[in-house]
């Protein structure tokens, strides 16, 4: 299984997307989604990362089941990159991808 590298920017995506729906489903509940969206991609992504291209953003799409998100990434045999987490709603035309922190 490939290992999983997050930048600093999915990091402080899913912590700004869940902040946003505490105040209506409670701490519970967004303790519940970030640990789905982080074995989803520990456990799903990393062992079958094959995706096509998105062909406005050029990197691999993941919808996490049960959650509005979608996990953007590349991957080699070594290792699984996920670059940013977004809404389903967003534009991914407004994503520059030359920005990532790492």
């Amino acid at each position: 299984m490939r290992r999983v590298r997050y930048s600093v920017d999915f990091v402080r995506q899913l912590d700004n997307l869940l902040a946003q729906g505490e105040p209506k489903f409670g701490a519970r509940m967004i303790d519940h989604k970030r640990d789905l969206v982080y074995n989803t991609i520990e456990r799903r992504l990393a062992a079958s990362p094959k995706r096509e291209p998105d062909p406005v953003l050029g990197l691999c799409v993941y919808a996490i089941a049960k959650t509005p998100f979608l996990a953007v990434y590349d991957f080699d045999d070594q290792e699984v990159r996920v670059f940013f987490l977004l809404h389903g709603g967003q534009d991914r035309r407004e994503v520059d991808v030359a920005d990532v922190e790492w």
